[in-house]
């Protein structure tokens, strides 16, 4: 701190640093016309990468949407894959061996 009063500005910065916290760039709500009327994941997807194109969001932004869009898909998959295995699990108990 002495060292930084003195005008030593490597000083300063290091108390800088340590005192506030780094800025990062926070994403502000958009609009996105026609992403959630979408009739599935793909068509969404293909919205996405369209308004990226026309540049009215940001390419972080579609990335990240995609993403995220991805996940949804692999969450929806394993809830079709169970669903298809407690069809066969009931199918298999109903028949009599």
């Amino acid at each position: 701190a002495e060292s930084a009063a003195k005008g030593n500005t490597r000083a300063a910065e290091l108390l800088l640093d340590r005192a506030l916290p780094t800025l990062r760039p926070v994403a502000q709500p958009q609009a996105m016309p026609g992403v959630a009327e979408a009739p599935n994941l793909t068509a969404r997807a293909d919205r996405i990468v369209e308004l990226v194109a026309a540049g009215e969001i940001s390419a972080d932004i579609g990335t990240s949407l995609l993403s995220a869009l991805g996940q949804l898909a692999r969450i929806a998959e394993l809830d079709e894959l169970t669903r298809r295995i407690e069809q066969l699990e009931q199918s298999h108990a109903l028949k009599p061996d």
